[in-house]
């Protein structure tokens, strides 16, 4: 009788130490989900801004002495383009695979009756910068729902 209490109190020390240690590994997964989000809009940001500024300066796009400013625009959105797929990809590869997994993990750990299996679209559409603070915000909040011990 004595070495079962001793082995569910170990147990349940493991467990809190493991608990633990999830909402560590969570709360530096979000904050780096959250790092790359920011970089994205840092950089879309710098381009519309850039794209603003070019139009701000001749008025009207309609002149015949803008179409090289059309032109600029138009590279302008397409390198935006092209630095939006470089951070889907850089989701995708360094990042959704792991959010996955914690998060499977997180909603193994919950009560019954709390869990929503349900995986959000935004899981595998993070190519925008708020699908990827919802998922470091569901991260964290599922985290903050499993006990500490």
């Amino acid at each position: 009788m004595a070495l079962s209490v001793i082995r569910t109190a170990q147990g349940t020390a493991s467990q809190s130490q493991s608990n633990l240690r999830l909402k560590e590994r969570v709360c530096v997964l979000a904050g780096r989900i959250r790092m790359l989000a920011e970089r994205e809009m840092g950089d879309e940001l710098g381009g519309w801004r850039r794209l603003g500024a070019a139009q701000g300066k001749g008025g009207s796009l309609a002149n015949a002495a803008d179409q090289e400013k059309q032109a600029w625009q138009e590279r302008e959105r397409t390198l935006h383009e092209q630095r939006r797929q470089e951070f889907i990809f850089e989701y995708n590869d360094k990042y959704k695979a792991d959010a996955l997994a914690m998060r499977e993990e997180l909603l193994q750990k919950l009560p019954p009756g709390t869990r929503n299996d349900a995986i959000k679209p935004y899981y595998y559409q993070a190519g925008f910068q708020d699908a990827q603070d919802q998922v470091a915000s569901e991260l964290e909040q599922l985290a903050s729902l499993i006990p500490d011990n």
